[in-house]
């Protein structure tokens, strides 16, 4: 279930802020009632924390869409116009994608710049100026909205303790880049670094398909496979980013040896470039301008793709069998480019999954494409901020 239990409990007056602000960022126009029913506190206790985020500028109260047979409407409760927004900056291998959102998930600005050719220098300058643009948009736009923090979600490994991306492979051989440091000093706010895989997973746990489960695995098929793993409600992780590398799961250890040295590596037979590739083979097509989700959703429908789906079908089938016999998901969701696979797609690996898995016949788990597409680690990069202010920390 959902983190929803609350305690009445002053020293715990916090934990359950945060879970009250949670309710309202992430549900529709829940009232007092509603809140103290499902996270389990009295309605005195809620009605003065939700007092108290009205004073803070977070929340506001609205009355219900009129109804003429019940008497008075009831009160729901909304995030406010002015509340704070967070700062997100998704730093892929080809792009650097900032945005301001609020807590609803609302995006309110967004920008990128694309990488080429780059060093840490360039890279550096990109990032500097993506984020006074942003802040140059607040101040002229929505003078009156703070920005809570920034949260980043970029590709590992990396160092999240200290903001560091570490040595990603095929990255302008770029080596220890400080990330937190550049973006605190050319902001003056607090950054917030995860992996692109954790910072989907935590965006599918507050606002998508991962709400309702403890458990569960947020797989993303990208430039390498990558998985966010939510056990016991939160982020299963370390410091190092290197928790989750599914991609370097071997599933044919007599396989083509893989960039990291392994052989038969899931990435080598299912990752974004190689798949592309094999669809462009299959269907006769050549490179276009599309970006990398469009152009796997076009590709994947032709007629002709049926045999790649179908290897595609029976690697990621064994990985994630692997996977879900280690963790016992309730659901997995295959997200980043992956997402634009086709519908049938997802109910054949659902099927495959179920029938493989150790307590096949005893227990379901969902397979299902993430709910936020493609923009699962840009939106949970403010995911990371956000956390953070249900938390009580900022």
């Amino acid at each position: 279930m959902r983190e929803q239990q609350g305690i009445n409990n002053t020293h715990l007056k916090s934990r359950n802020r945060g879970l009250v602000l949670q309710w309202i960022a992430s549900e529709d126009n829940p009232s007092r009632v509603e809140i103290a029913r499902h996270i389990g506190l009295t309605k005195m206790t809620v009605t003065n924390i939700v007092s108290d985020w009205i004073q803070a500028g977070y929340v506001e109260e609205k009355e219900a869409a009129v109804n003429a047979t019940v008497g008075r409407n009831p009160i729901i409760l909304d995030i406010a116009d002015n509340a704070p927004l967070a700062m997100g900056l998704y730093l892929s291998r080809t792009a650097a994608t900032i945005l301001l959102a609020d807590l609803k998930l609302r995006v309110h600005y967004r920008d990128r710049l694309l990488l080429e050719s780059e060093n840490a220098e360039t890279i550096t300058d990109k990032l500097v100026q993506l984020v006074r643009r942003a802040m140059d948009w607040r101040e002229a736009v929505r003078p009156r909205t703070a920005i809570a923090g920034i949260g980043v979600s970029a590709i590992g490994p990396l160092d999240t303790s200290t903001g560091l991306l570490l040595s990603p492979t095929d990255f302008f051989n770029i080596r220890k880049l400080p990330l937190a440091k550049i973006l605190r000093e050319a902001s003056g706010l607090p950054v917030f670094v995860s992996n692109d895989m954790n910072a989907s997973a935590l965006a599918e746990k507050l606002y998508g398909h991962g709400k309702p489960y403890d458990n569960f695995i947020y797989a993303g098929i990208t430039h390498g496979i990558g998985a966010g793993i939510v056990s016991g409600g939160h982020l299963y992780q370390d410091n190092s980013g290197y928790v989750g590398e599914v991609g370097h799961m071997s599933i044919d250890y007599h396989g083509p040896i893989c960039s990291c040295g392994s052989r038969g590596c899931l990435e080598v037979y299912a990752s974004l470039p190689v798949l592309l590739e094999k669809l462009r083979s299959a269907t006769g097509s050549g490179h276009c301008e599309l970006e990398p989700s469009a152009a796997l959703s076009r590709l994947a429908a032709h007629p002709a793709a049926q045999p790649v789906l179908n290897e595609l079908l029976e690697v990621l089938t064994v990985a994630l069998v692997n996977l879900a016999n280690l963790f016992d998901p309730q659901l997995i969701l295959i997200g980043h480019e992956g997402a634009s696979l086709p519908d049938e797609f997802f109910i054949r690996l659902e099927k495959q999954v179920n029938g493989r898995i150790l307590a096949a016949g005893y227990k379901h788990i969902a397979v299902k494409r993430s709910s936020l597409w493609d923009c699962a680690p840009l939106l949970g990069s403010v995911c990371g901020v956000w956390q953070e202010v249900f938390r009580g920390r900022i």
